[in-house]
């Protein structure tokens, strides 16, 4: 129970700037450092704190991971806010089944759509696994 109450204590009052906002969601940089994303619920701005931690990336250690800990805590913020969102690995997903397919029907036909008509560069080809596909 004693630890409980310390870890509410803990919170209540840290230091956060506010990213983006929307309905019981928010967006936030956080911590004493400012070093930490996080999607909070409940957000309470009289004294800082929120009812609960939805997920959070923190870049304490490696300034490098702050950009792909921000995608991590976009993604998650407007996956809880907008119920019309398909989250980026579902689209990688979705992109390569498509991708399979077209090449399980005609792989020559399939090679010529996505470098004619999807115009794909080779970094995005190689992304695909495709780059092998083009030598052929």
């Amino acid at each position: 129970m004693k630890f409980d109450f310390m870890i509410e204590k803990e919170l209540k009052g840290m230091e956060y700037q506010l990213i983006l906002e929307s309905g019981d969601y928010a967006f936030i940089l956080r911590g004493k450092d400012l070093k930490e994303y996080a999607v909070v619920n409940g957000l309470n701005k009289e004294d800082s704190s929120w009812a609960w931690t939805v997920t959070y990336a923190d870049f304490r250690f490696d300034e490098s991971k702050k950009n792909r800990a921000f995608q991590c805590c976009y993604e998650e913020f407007m996956r809880c806010t907008n119920k019309n969102y398909i989250h980026r690995y579902r689209l990688e997903e979705l992109a390569t089944k498509f991708k399979d397919g077209l090449l399980e029907d005609d792989s020559e036909s399939a090679m010529e759509y996505f470098i004619d008509e999807c115009e794909m560069e080779e970094n995005e080809l190689e992304y695909f696994g495709l780059s092998e596909e083009v030598a052929v």
